[in-house]
């Protein structure tokens, strides 16, 4: 889709897309659509099924992360700014948000087992381990 996003203070937002879902709620609820996926997208939304909870807070620590790896290109930059404007996302979610973004973004066969062992590090550690 051809939807452009912003930072915005909770993760990303389009104002277009935030326009068609507003304009289009009930169909939404009901998914009355004649829309349907293609392979391709099929596979991306699987991809994200199996790598994203429903935690709010994770979901906007992801679409930071993702924005604005897209903006930076050090990793250190990254978490800086978004330190400096999500200073209630705790370190180590900002750490479990971008591995996630790595799984999101990385082909299947370039996650190596010592880079899944890394995330399951870091998803592991308790919120007051990590400052």
């Amino acid at each position: 889709m051809s939807y452009e996003f912003a930072f915005w203070k909770e993760g990303t937002y389009s104002k277009e897309l935030a326009t068609d879902y507003y304009g289009n709620k009930e169909k939404f609820i009901s998914k009355d659509t004649q829309f349907t996926l293609d392979n391709y997208e099929k596979e991306i939304l699987d991809r994200y099924r199996s790598v994203m909870d429903y935690d709010r807070t994770l979901l906007e620590a992801v679409s930071t992360v993702l924005f604005f790896e897209l903006q930076y290109e050090n990793l250190n930059n990254v978490i800086a700014k978004f330190k400096e404007v999500k200073p209630h996302i705790s370190v180590r979610e900002i750490m479990v948000a971008q591995n996630k973004s790595k799984t999101l973004k990385f082909k299947k066969e370039f996650l190596t087992p010592e880079m899944k062992r890394e995330i399951t590090l870091w998803e592991s550690i308790n919120d007051g381990s990590v400052q």
